[in-house]
């Protein structure tokens, strides 16, 4: 985690030297570097809260996830504060300043490892890429892939769709996407309590539904308020999905947990490069075609999950 937060920092800090022509190449390069360290940091969390925690996985997993909550609804706020003290290169300071921020984070680390200095354990893995040798690894593959599209899709074109779309002002969009994230962070405080009454893939499949169709209401509105409280909903039963999808394939894994925590990783990834097909979409003029595509993609998931459930039910 330590490694992986220095590397984040250096692809930040590095944001400072972005200048001239050659600017969009050099955005890039640093970015992926950046890039490298957040998805080991992300994979590294799960994974050791997987496997140090399995009795309590349940309930400190969705915490850990609060935090990534906290996070999405401060980014608003961040930027605004960067806008308001730098007036000069505002985009390359902005990452800069993320950059000291992971800096002295890693600092932090470093002196509470250093403190707290423990027996490691080695263990030699035969085969590390054992899991991706069975059949539902590429069904979780899947599940995961199309709910990491609506995830990137509404990360990426939310905040277009409010302003073009429903002629939104920017600060009233940016007020209603922190909402968002903070509604989706009151579930993931919720699903802690949740997943102790109810199975956690049945909760995959009723919250993906219910936030699908409250996406789908939300779009088919034309009324700005009818916009705005389904798209909180979206958000509010979006919100604990990534920690419960954690917690069914650590759970399909027993002897691979940490492996496992990869799939979802390794998905994002994937979705990622297909994100551009939205910008397509909306490009040709149809904002509505591209979220409900968006919204689509979390109903497959979710139904795919559910899928797995009954399989799995019918068995018994």
């Amino acid at each position: 985690v330590i490694v992986s937060t220095v590397i984040l920092s250096i692809g930040t800090l590095s944001m400072i030297m972005v200048r001239g022509s050659n600017a969009y190449y050099f955005m890039f390069i640093f970015l992926m570097i950046a890039n490298a360290g957040y998805i080991a940091i992300d994979l590294t969390m799960n994974s050791m809260i997987a496997e140090l925690y399995r009795d309590r996985k349940n309930y400190l997993l969705p915490i850990i996830h609060i935090f990534y909550g906290i996070g999405a609804m401060s980014a608003p706020l961040f930027c605004l504060l960067c806008s308001k003290l730098f007036s000069d290169h505002l985009y390359a300071m902005t990452y800069f300043s993320l950059g000291i921020i992971a800096l002295l984070l890693s600092f932090v680390l470093y002196l509470s490892s250093v403190r707290n200095e423990t027996a490691r354990t080695d263990v030699d893995l035969e085969d590390p890429l054992e899991i991706f040798r069975q059949k539902k690894t590429w069904h979780f593959l899947l599940v995961a892939i199309f709910y990491a599209l609506f995830q990137t899709g509404m990360a990426s074109w939310l905040s277009d769709y409010n302003i073009s779309h429903m002629h939104m002002s920017a600060s009233y969009s940016g007020m209603m996407i922190s909402l968002y994230f903070g509604f989706a962070l009151i579930m993931r405080l919720l699903s802690t309590m949740i997943l102790r009454k109810l199975p956690t893939a049945r909760y995959y499949l009723l919250s993906g539904i219910a936030a699908s169709v409250c996406l789908f209401i939300a779009l088919a509105s034309d009324n700005v308020i009818i916009y705005t409280v389904f798209l909180l909903m979206t958000g509010f039963f979006s919100g604990g999905l990534v920690p419960a999808y954690m917690i069914v394939v650590t759970d399909s894994y027993p002897t691979r947990q940490s492996s496992s925590t990869s799939i979802f990783v390794f998905a994002v990834c994937i979705s990622n490069l297909f994100a551009p097909v939205f910008g397509k979409i909306i490009e040709s003029g149809t904002h509505d075609a591209a979220m409900y595509l968006i919204g689509t993609c979390l109903l497959v998931s979710a139904v795919l999950i559910g899928i797995d459930f009954e399989r799995k039910d019918k068995h018994e």
